[in-house]
């Protein structure tokens, strides 16, 4: 089943006020200023205002910034995460059928590998 999301990876751009979430590939300018990001963004979404004493400033919920960067983190891992899971699948059927490796062009350690490069990613920090 082909998907027609926007092309990886996304970025998660939080600033005064608000949080995008875009294509890491859009150009700089078009990302300049979120105010109207709503019409182009993958996500927006505002924060609020917060009135201290004689200042009116603008907030971003901590877990609505934590939400967008675990969105963003999740997809751009989607790929790796898949294809380590099909390879180890593919591996796991090959043991099960009569417990040896066909011949490939990866070895377990190559397998091995991309499932510990897929879970460091998964755990990176944005």
């Amino acid at each position: 089943m082909e998907q027609n999301h926007s092309p990886l990876p996304w970025k998660c751009d939080v600033r005064v006020g608000c949080i995008a979430i875009y294509p890491a590939s859009m150009p700089k300018e078009e990302t300049q200023c979120l105010a109207g990001a709503n019409s182009w963004a993958i996500h927006y979404k505002p924060g609020r205002q917060k009135v201290d004493s004689k200042q009116i400033e603008w907030e971003v919920d901590p877990e609505d910034e934590a939400n967008a960067q675990f969105i963003v983190q999740a997809c751009n891992a989607h790929g790796i995460l898949l294809q380590a899971c099909k390879d180890a699948l593919y591996y796991l059927r090959q043991c099960e059928m009569d417990f040896s490796l066909p011949p490939s062009t990866k070895t377990m350690k190559d397998i091995l590998s991309e499932a510990i490069a897929a879970i460091t990613k998964v755990e990176a920090k944005l």
